[in-house]
């Protein structure tokens, strides 16, 4: 007599052999074993990414200071605003421009890094602020203040005689001075030891009248940047307050 066999159909709610669930505690470990590695990875990432806004501020400051160099070239030797002005520039500088910003490096040097010479219109010029700066700054309102300072009043011979590079404009009663040559400055001291741009935060400039729309601290961690006159760019560690 042949037999009969009958498939038996599956019972849907039985495990399914081979494949065990996760319990409780490995996915609490693999949660805190994620957790731990991203604690691990994101000052790694951080760090990188103020490292390349150290070299995209650095990248700046060297066409910023092209730009100089080539009006200089133009200009018989005159740093800006030239011997045709009696006064000079301002010491903190703004990436905004105008007709009227004449006491502002970018005035002159707009169309040398390819923008728009100055008119009626006021616009700004990305490649003097550090994206740094852009990041760190607190104050909503230094949208317009450059990352950079001009080098003023601080370049002094053996015999203490000090030249104020970019001059200075007339400031509460006070008369404003011409700028000078390039070659005044290399005359007393070497071109590669003066800087004519840096990084500006409050520590830096404590005591500057705009220092309310500086950064509280460095922006790059424990060094700022600087460019010298001799073209050739730096990183300097950060010092005590005040110090430049």
């Amino acid at each position: 007599m042949k037999k009969t066999f009958i498939k038996k159909a599956p019972n849907r709610n039985s495990p399914i052999q081979g494949c065990g669930a996760f319990t409780l505690i490995e996915l609490l470990v693999v949660i805190a074993s994620i957790a731990i590695l991203a604690a691990l990875l994101l000052p790694a990432l951080a760090n990188a990414k103020r490292k390349a806004q150290q070299s995209g501020c650095l990248s700046n400051l060297r066409q910023t200071g092209l730009a100089t160099q080539m009006w200089v070239d133009e200009n018989v030797g005159f740093l800006p605003p030239g011997r045709e002005n009696s006064t000079g520039l301002w010491t903190g500088q703004q990436v905004s421009y105008n007709q009227n910003s004449k006491d502002e490096l970018v005035y002159y040097i707009a169309s040398y890094l390819g923008y728009k010479a100055p008119d009626a219109t006021t616009r700004l010029a990305p490649v003097m602020f550090c994206p740094g700066y852009q990041r760190y700054n607190q104050n909503a309102t230094s949208t317009t203040m450059s990352n950079v300072v001009v080098y003023c009043r601080t370049v002094t011979n053996a015999v203490g005689i000090s030249i104020d590079a970019f001059g200075y404009p007339p400031f509460n009663g006070t008369p404003g001075f011409a700028a000078s040559k390039l070659t005044v400055i290399s005359n007393h001291r070497s071109l590669s030891e003066v800087w004519l741009l840096m990084d500006s935060d409050q520590l830096a400039f404590p005591k500057a009248g705009w220092v309310d729309e500086l950064p509280l601290k460095p922006v790059h961690g424990n060094v700022r940047n600087y460019i010298y006159f001799d073209q050739h760019i730096s990183t300097k560690k950060v010092g005590k307050t005040g110090e430049i």
